[in-house]
């Protein structure tokens, strides 16, 4: 499961890859490989960062820990977010460390 914000960029990513999604699980401290997710209207969207193509046509992060390539199979609508199902597909390990994890204190504020 992926929840994103309505209006955002990567909603429409998904709804016009026909619900296709890829995941890059990113490791600890490597704040800098997320830059350009927060952009607003990037030229780019994976901005100046090395890419690679799974075997389904996902693109994910050369950098990444993980992959996982993902097929929409449905979605609920949470608020100001919506929260899409997803089965995996394919994944690989590319290399092992621990993954970044970011635990909000409160569900009121980003």
């Amino acid at each position: 499961m992926i929840s994103v914000g309505k209006g955002r960029d990567a909603m429409a990513a998904v709804d016009d890859q026909g619900g296709a999604i890829t995941v890059s699980v990113l490791p600890e401290g490597r704040h800098d490989l997320m830059k350009p997710f927060f952009q607003s209207k990037p030229e780019a969207p994976f901005g100046e960062l090395k890419t690679c193509r799974a075997p389904n046509g996902g693109v994910y992060l050369d950098e990444a820990l993980s992959w996982l390539e993902c097929s929409e199979v449905g979605r609920v609508e949470a608020g100001d977010h919506v929260v899409i199902v997803a089965k995996v597909l394919a994944g690989d390990l590319l290399r092992e460390a621990k993954p970044a994890v970011h635990v909000r204190k409160s569900g009121f504020s980003y």
